[in-house]
């Protein structure tokens, strides 16, 4: 990669049975403006709703070491946290579930 390319993160999630779209919303709301907005080298994100319960956070980076140090400070962020726990767990056995990087070669 490219460390002076901006970057794309691809993160697929399903929410818990029981968890309402209300309640991701508000969940990704503080999400945004308890620590995303916070984040060096943070540009935008967009939330896509796939199918049922399958949801995408499309979040871009100005480069891939500011993805991975807020990677790394969302361990330990509340808004985070109260966040991933509305998903169910990924399945280790499935690497399209987890996170992924693209650099972004270029916008039309």
């Amino acid at each position: 990669m490219n460390r002076n390319r901006p970057l794309l993160e691809w993160a697929p999630f399903t929410i818990k049975k029981g968890i309402t779209e209300d309640d991701l919303m508000k969940a990704s709301e503080a999400l945004q403006k308890d620590f995303l907005q916070n984040q060096k080298g943070f540009v935008k994100r967009d939330l896509l709703e796939k199918f049922d319960r399958n949801y995408i956070d499309l979040v871009y980076w100005e480069t891939i070491e500011d993805a991975k140090n807020a990677l790394e400070n969302a361990e330990k962020n509340p808004a985070c946290l109260a966040y991933f726990k509305l998903m169910e767990e990924v399945d280790q056995s499935q690497p399209e579930q987890g996170v992924s990087h693209f650099e972004i070669l270029r916008s039309y």
